[in-house]
């Protein structure tokens, strides 16, 4: 039987109307269309973040301003709450795990770098519950390297490595083939090569030379009966020799050519077939037609979506050949240098004209042209779908003249989003928090009028209770709070503990990404000594110039006003909480013996209790022969509402709150039916602050004089806005701290427009 949308959602009848009405229309519209991932590109999610830097050292602070918005219009998102936010490393594990809250579609945290992180390539990954339904996260690639620890470089080998990537992944016998080469040395750095192809006579067939530092593209006409070969010199002056892969029969491949207006494609076999093309921005499908094998056809570029697209080919419904190709964007990043040096200390003004109203962030910070690109918001919405992010760069992704280059890296590079799935398994965090998950029960177990409870833990305790539905799921929605918390899930009538499964905050697996090795050379080693020491003096006085946290909006009490309310030590202290009932809570009864025993609240109502009364303790649904069974010298408050009450959908009949002195249910053992949980809080909202000096000279006698400010990050502010028509002015000092500097504005305009600039200045 269908659970009524209040019960699926698991909310309070006393709680917003229009909390209702919109979670039931959300609902409601997904399940008449059955929710095809393919075919609501408009409800569809993407998120962009803009980093303060994609290259740190263990004691900086990674700072991120994230935009969510709809795939479809790029406008900011208001159907998410919550974006997710992890750093995993090689090995696939999290070293970091944050929880950002969204206001329409904005939002922003930090992440301190701790010493005991090892230098490494890591991942930054970010997404909402929303995007696991279509399989989509963003993704930035990070390196840290930690000065204190022991740096072992591989050891040093004159022999190159080689890896080839046939074009559309396969390569076709009697057709011309683009092969492209990756050459990289024992660093993994890509190097400029030349080489040539040779059958196994010895001819040559293609003579190959670097477009790109590490790597180039041939075309040939293979033959499945010969072996090819390609020859390379290597570093020591050695000839290497590298198999080329064989050819494949009964094989496709997508071939595309660059042109000025258009791609010219064709889906190329030994063969003659009806097949499906397909096209791909980011997750989304925007092109579908049926073409024939080995006849070309044009894609108009104008008509496509800019930056990298999917191309794939299907026959009989199955996969059999993809390749990524690049659209070039008509516009570019603003970038400007500043005929200007400034002194240290001084006040830096620049005004930011950006046109249309808008939502941004600003970063101010050295330059850092080691490691990783840090990619504008620009170049990371053009190569959306693209693993390999460090192989490009902002300076050719808008270069005419580049274009044909980045196509050669698209043949060399993977896309990320693996097939959507069919139905939506998990509703967005709108208006609060989901918390999902199922039961997992024998056949014979009946779910008809079941429900499970989430308890947040604490003097604040948050309860929320959801039915379970007729396929074992349930949903609802709590309030977020700011710091972690014991949880606990219960099965409030005969569910036990262990048969409650819940979906996990995070991912339970991760994307497969490429990490980029660390390569540190002497000049690099030199700049991270210096880097290391002028970090190591600003945290010394971390406490005089640290950020602030702003205060959370108090949580309102569970169960509001209580009919009546008993402070323990206000009266005799009993040796049992059964008889502090008997003496002075007249209102409640308790009945039976022993392990029987059960609450039984007289209701202010005449008519006569038909649901049970229901015991807490700080928050946690608890049994009555439980409850009695504790210590009543723990116990510092006991509430009473003798009236029906609706807690989310379950009714009850009366409820009986307990609260122990600490709060945190101070030694208490719960049943079976309960499961414990880690609930991991949002991150705090914080107001970021950096030194202000006066503009006359500083006398020594001045307080601020005498601390030292060596910040590399001048400024952050990531959560600017601004006006149609007006002009922003960034306002900031500059530190000890000599070199370049870079300004980097990004944001979203509110029809949707994404804004890239970059601004350069130099302090002496």
């Amino acid at each position: 039987m269908p659970q009524p949308i209040l019960q699926i959602f698991g909310m309070n009848r006393k709680e917003s109307s229009s909390i209702h009405l919109f979670l039931a229309l959300v609902f409601c519209t997904l399940i008449s269309v059955n929710i095809k991932a393919q075919g609501n590109s408009n409800i569809k999610e993407e998120v962009y973040i803009h980093l303060n830097s994609s290259t740190l050292i263990t004691g900086e602070t990674l700072l991120f301003s994230a935009d969510i918005v709809s795939a479809k219009t790029n406008k900011h998102s208001n159907l998410s709450e919550i974006l997710y936010v992890e750093i995993i490393d090689e090995d696939l594990k999290p070293i970091h795990q944050s929880k950002i809250r969204l206001s329409k579609g904005k939002g922003y945290g930090d992440f301190f770098i701790p010493s005991l992180i090892p230098t490494g390539s890591y991942q930054l990954i970010a997404y909402t519950r929303w995007m696991k339904n279509f399989n989509q996260f963003y993704h930035h690639p990070l390196q840290i390297v930690n000065p204190f620890e022991v740096y072992t470089p591989n050891p040093e080998k004159n022999e190159l490595s080689v890896t080839f990537y046939p074009e559309g992944g396969n390569l076709v016998k009697g057709i011309e083939n683009t092969m492209v080469v990756e050459v990289k040395d024992y660093q993994e750095n890509g190097v400029d090569f030349k080489g040539r192809v040779v059958d196994q006579e010895g001819a040559v067939i293609a003579n190959v030379n670097s477009i790109l530092p590490g790597f180039a593209s041939f075309t040939y006409i293979p033959d499945n009966n010969s072996q090819y070969q390609f020859i390379i010199e290597d570093l020591s002056g050695n000839f290497q020799f590298f198999d080329v892969p064989k050819v494949h029969l009964n094989k496709y491949t997508i071939q595309a050519q660059v042109r000025d207006k258009y791609f010219s494609v064709k889906i190329a076999c030994d063969c003659e077939d009806a097949l499906l093309f397909q096209v791909y921005s980011g997750s989304q499908q925007i092109l579908e037609r049926d073409v024939r094998s080995n006849e070309e056809f044009n894609l108009t570029k104008y008509e496509l979506k800019e930056g990298a697209l999917l191309l794939r080919a299907l026959k009989n419904g199955v996969k059999i050949s993809e390749r990524i190709i690049y659209n070039r964007p008509q516009r570019k990043p603003l970038r400007e240098t500043i005929n200007e040096t400034y002194k240290t200390r001084t006040l830096v003004s620049l005004p930011i004209d950006l046109e249309d109203e808008a939502r941004f962030s600003i970063s101010v910070n050295k330059v850092n042209n080691n490691g990783i690109p840090l990619h504008s918001g620009l170049s990371q919405k053009l190569l959306n779908g693209v693993r390999e992010l460090h192989r490009f760069d902002d300076s050719f992704l808008f270069d005419p003249k580049m274009e044909k280059h980045t196509n050669v890296l698209m043949l060399a590079s993977s896309w990320k989003y693996g097939a959507s799935q069919d139905e939506i398994r998990f509703l967005p965090d709108h208006r609060g928090e989901m918390v999902s998950g199922r039961i997992v029960y024998p056949d014979s177990l009946d779910l008809e009028n079941q429900y499970v409870a989430y308890s947040m833990i604490g003097k604040e305790y948050q309860i929320k209770v959801a039915p379970v539905m007729s396929n074992g799921e349930f949903n609802m929605v709590v309030d977020p709070l700011t710091e972690d918390r014991e949880a606990y899930i219960t099965g409030m009538d005969n569910l036990m503990g262990d048969m409650i499964e819940i979906d996990p905050q995070f991912l339970k697996s991760f994307p497969e990404l490429v990490y980029p090795p660390v390569i540190l050379d002497s000049a690099r080693v030199g700049e991270i000594v210096k880097r290391s020491i002028r970090n190591q003096i600003e945290n010394a006085y971390f406490e005089v110039k640290a950020d602030s946290i702003e205060k959370p909006v108090p949580y309102i009490e569970q169960f509001g006003r209580f009919d009546y309310y008993y402070v323990l030590d206000d009266y005799n202290r009993f040796p049992t909480i059964k008889e502090s009932f008997i003496e002075y809570i007249p209102m409640v009864a308790v009945r039976g013996k022993d392990t029987a025993q059960e609450f039984r609240v007289s209701l202010k109502t005449v008519i006569k209790p038909k649901q049970e009364p229901y015991a807490f303790l700080d928050g946690l649904p608890v049994r009555s022969e439980e409850i009695l069974a504790f210590s009543p010298y723990r116990i510092e408050s006991i509430g009473i509402i003798n009236n029906r009450y609706f807690m989310g959908p379950r009714v009850i009949d009366g409820i009986v709150s307990f609260r122990t002195k600490e709060g945190n249910l101070q030694g208490f053992v719960p049943g079976p039916q309960s499961q414990a949980l880690t609930y991991k809080g949002v991150s705090p909202h914080k107001t970021y602050t950096f030194p202000v000096y006066d503009n006359d000279e500083i006398g020594e006698s001045d307080l601020k004089a005498k601390i030292p400010d060596f910040r590399d990050q001048l400024y952050w502010n990531p959560g600017a806005n601004v006006g149609s028509g007006d002009i922003y002015t960034i306002e900031f000092f500059t530190s000890d701290t000599k070199g370049q500097f870079e300004v980097i504005v990004e944001g979203i305009t509110k029809e949707g427009k994404s804004l890239s600039l970059r601004k350069y200045f130099t302090v002496e």
